[in-house]
């Protein structure tokens, strides 16, 4: 993935360093953090709906094994709470990704030069 950053960075950056070029940059990078944080929440969906699946199996099929008054307790993972956990999973996504808008914002971005020491 580094290297595939790399080649476009090439690719967007042109040799001149004008406003222009920095901004095309910050775009660039704007563009890459919110790819890397949306996927990183979409993991984190995937595995609350992975834990969902996982509860519902072992609770139905030791449904038999529990008193009844034990089984209610423990069916607590429902409808609204997996709801809940998507919802506040997507919430801290698009914070995160509001936040670092933010700070691009006072940003001037640039590459430096690979002949430079």
């Amino acid at each position: 993935m580094a290297e595939n950053n790399k080649e476009n960075l090439k690719d967007l950056v042109l040799p001149s360093e004008s406003l222009a070029d920095s901004e095309q940059l910050k775009k660039f990078v704007l563009l890459q953090v919110k790819r890397v944080i949306t996927n990183l929440y979409k993991g984190q969906l995937d595995t609350i709906s992975d834990l969902n699946q996982l509860y519902l199996c072992k609770l139905s099929r030791n449904k038999e094994k529990i008193p009844v008054l034990s089984y209610n307790d423990l069916s607590f993972w429902d409808v609204g709470l997996m709801g809940q956990n998507r919802k506040r999973t997507l919430d801290a996504g698009n914070d995160a990704i509001r936040n670092i808008e933010e700070i691009f914002q006072n940003l001037e971005v640039n590459l430096k030069e690979e002949n430079k020491q």
